[in-house]
């Protein structure tokens, strides 16, 4: 292994990266004209969408303005404006523009409104330590910045959610950020090793036994779900679940019911479902060694955890 240079591309990505994070947050947006004048946005974010959609970063309630009008990035160059496919574009100082960088005191025009960047001199100085911690998740490159900006919405939600990345990555660490963050913080947090269940146990484990339905079954027993009730159950290593325990799997997560080993009795099930897996589950559906579900696995062919939100964990090296 050789040394770093200072001097390298390397160390030189590494400097341009440090500053613009101290950078970020230090420079805003202010609605100057148009119904929304006096709102501002700070440009604290990796990417600060404009629009009138409800969940964009400077939401705009101007009808000349679309849903997602343009979006402003940051590099190290400083903040790039983007137009998104708007209807009636983006102006800078009367030129119309498809991208360009913006400095200090730029007129930005979308429609009637107009934007200005200016400089923001109250920022607190404890944003950029915050940045890099997320609960008990560390990292300041731009790969875990866009993590962090997008667990939180992730957790106020109660959407099922995949969590991609090699082994080592955190990602029962973001799992348990994911809860504590969520609406569903005081209930309980319930991990399943799909990898150390023996396969004759995990539909027990999982869905709980009434007494006398297999061998050694001499009490009726509560699964996981159940024990979960009101918080979250995380699937570690999903893609290890075996096969013929799949469908079932998918039965609850789609009908949120769950029925015992031995009962015919199906008992509502209210709890969140987390997934974690270190393998290509797009793969491994096209060589049938994980079942295909239904359609809310946003990358491609659904798998059996039917992720409504799927993140991946940078690796190791990324961070």
């Amino acid at each position: 292994m050789t040394a770093l240079d200072p001097d390298d591309v390397g160390a030189e990505t590494i400097r341009e990266e440090t500053s613009r994070r101290r950078a970020r947050g230090r420079q805003q947006l202010m609605v100057m004209a148009g119904p929304d004048r006096g709102l501002s946005r700070a440009l604290d974010r990796e990417e600060i969408t404009v629009g009138k959609r409800r969940d964009a970063d400077l939401p705009l309630t101007d009808p000349t303005v679309s849903r997602q009008h343009c979006v402003v990035v940051a590099t190290p160059f400083g903040p790039l404006i983007r137009d998104l496919g708007s209807r009636n574009g983006v102006r800078i100082d009367g030129n119309w523009i498809q991208a360009a960088y913006l400095r200090n005191g730029a007129l930005v025009r979308l429609g009637d409104t107009a934007l200005v960047l200016e400089s923001n001199e109250h920022l607190d100085e404890t944003v950029e330590a915050r940045e890099l911690r997320l609960g008990t998740t560390l990292g300041h490159s731009p790969a875990m910045q866009r993590i962090f900006e997008i667990v939180p919405r992730i957790a106020n939600s109660d959407a099922s959610v995949l969590i991609e990345g090699e082994t080592g990555t955190g990602k029962t660490l973001l799992a348990d950020v994911i809860h504590k963050q969520s609406p569903r913080h005081g209930g309980p947090f319930i991990v399943i090793d799909c990898g150390a269940i023996p396969a004759t146990l995990i539909e027990s484990e999982l869905f709980g036994h009434e007494r006398g339905s297999f061998t050694g079954a001499t009490s009726a027993r509560a699964g996981a779900f159940e024990a979960a009730v009101g918080g979250t159950v995380l699937f570690d290593e999903v893609g290890e679940l075996p096969l013929d325990m799949q469908p079932k799997l998918l039965r609850a997560i789609e009908q949120r019911v769950i029925r015992r080993v031995g009962s015919n009795e199906d008992r509502a099930m209210d709890v969140r479902i987390l997934a974690a897996t270190n393998r290509n589950l797009e793969e491994e559906v096209r060589r049938g060694r994980c079942v295909s579900g239904g359609k809310t696995y946003r990358r491609s062919p659904t798998t059996s955890c039917t992720a409504s939100a799927v993140t991946t964990q940078p690796s190791c090296r990324q961070r």
